[in-house]
């Protein structure tokens, strides 16, 4: 088309080029007439299939521009290959490139192997091998497996200032190394936001959901070229609730046998397919719902704010008495604003003559004439009235969290000036 009319028609020929956004389609149509002449070539018998692969009737594996065949090691079925892929080249133009191709034995001796490479000239390849970063193996990965991979993980972590990051800033990053001392127990984080906790999702709990998973999947019995070979190869014609654990059966079929009796309730009067998440919302801790947690999680919330507040709801910040109880050494247990009572949550932040005075000041703000009280009464007060997503609601909400994290922040600063604060300080 030139100038809006059509004039005809070009010839093109360049070919697509790289990067063109129709390649991953042509290639996806070219490698699907490679893999039906894998598959129609091994029903003639022009090479044999794998003794391992030949119940399911399995003859390669396809990852992006990756190929894995899969056949009997014999020198009539190495040229069978060869044929195919040969046949595949005339037609396509996508030839072999011999150089970047291996070739895995098992059961065969060293001189029988040798003999076998040496026809197409493939080098003779040994598990284990690295893919996309991580080791293929026929046993379990240790942690000298994983150590690249974390090392490559634990290297992105430390781009980040993370010595100066907040509390909430945190608990988006994660950190790698054993919590020594931790403020909150980590069976409380992993609780639901209205349970108490940080929704943080238990590994160990998702890790028993995906094996969950992985039953249902075996116990349907479709779908999964893994399904077809475990059942093929491993379960055969047992039960799998009371077969024995196969002496042929790998590591992670094992550890789903070994699951059985903790997980075999989730199984009973449920024919609904259920996902990962509902599984592991079946078998995860559980607890009361909170009374409180609106006030923390909340619409316009200040995140390093209300990590403070729910601390201080959980009475887990290090104040000087719990310090003490704990069995650390401080020099005493007094308030660092007054010097004149224990310094405990219900004081330092509703007792104390200067966090009064300041709280007072903030309802007196808001609209609110109220004397502060201690904690249980004042906490008791606000879950009641600071209900709702009203305008008016939500800065209170604001009002309380910020009030904290305030509070706290300045006693921080008071521990390492000595100083004490003003009772006419503005905040």
């Amino acid at each position: 088309m030139f100038n809006g009319s059509l004039v005809g028609y070009f010839r093109g020929a360049r070919g697509v080029r790289q990067g063109d956004p129709l390649s991953p389609y042509l290639f996806v149509l070219a490698m699907n007439v490679l893999s039906n002449f894998l598959n129609v070539s091994a029903l003639k018998g022009i090479f044999k299939f794998h003794p391992k692969c030949k119940m399911i009737g399995l003859t390669h594996l396809c990852f992006a521009d990756d190929l894995l065949i899969f056949c009997k090691a014999s020198i009539d079925s190495i040229i069978g290959v060869q044929t195919v892929l040969d046949d595949f080249y005339s037609i396509s133009g996508l030839k072999l490139n011999v150089s970047k191709c291996e070739m895995f034995f098992a059961g065969l001796s060293v001189v029988h192997c040798r003999d076998i490479s040496e026809f197409p000239g493939f080098k003779i390849g040994k598990l284990h091998v690295r893919y996309l970063g991580i080791p293929l193996v026929t046993k379990k990965l240790n942690e000298m497996d994983y150590q690249p991979l974390i090392d490559k993980i634990r290297a992105r972590l430390n781009l980040w200032v993370n010595k100066h990051l907040s509390f909430a800033s945190k608990l988006q990053l994660g950190y790698d190394l054993p919590a020594k001392g931790a403020r909150v127990s980590w069976k409380q984080i992993c609780l639901l936001k209205y349970e108490g906790g940080l929704r943080v999702i238990d590994i160990l709990g998702w890790k028993k959901a995906c094996a969950v998973k992985l039953i249902r999947i075996l116990l349907a019995d479709e779908g999964s070229l893994w399904v077809a070979w475990i059942h093929s190869y491993v379960i055969k014609s047992s039960n799998i609730w009371k077969m024995n654990s196969p002496s042929n059966a790998n590591w992670n079929f094992r550890k789903l046998l070994k699951l059985r009796p903790s997980i075999h309730h989730l199984f009973t009067g449920r024919d609904k397919e259920l996902s990962t998440r509902q599984i592991w919302e079946d078998i995860r801790t559980m607890a009361q719902k909170v009374v409180w947690h609106h006030l923390v999680w909340f619409s316009g919330r200040i995140p390093k704010h209300n990590i403070i507040l729910w601390m201080t709801i959980l009475d887990t910040l290090p104040t000087q008495v719990r310090l003490l109880r704990m069995g650390l050494v401080v020099d005493n247990d007094r308030c660092l604003f007054c010097n004149l009572e224990p310094e405990t949550r219900s004081h330092i932040f509703f007792e104390c003559g200067y966090a009064k005075s300041l709280w007072t000041a903030i309802l007196q703000l808001c609209g609110v004439n109220r004397s502060a009280c201690h904690w249980d009464d004042e906490l008791a007060w606000v879950t009641h009235c600071f209900k709702g997503k009203s305008l008016i609601t939500r800065v209170l909400k604001l009002a309380l969290s910020s009030y904290v994290y305030g509070i706290w922040r300045e006693r921080g600063m008071v521990g390492c000036l000595g100083e004490k604060p003003s009772c006419g300080t503005k905040s």
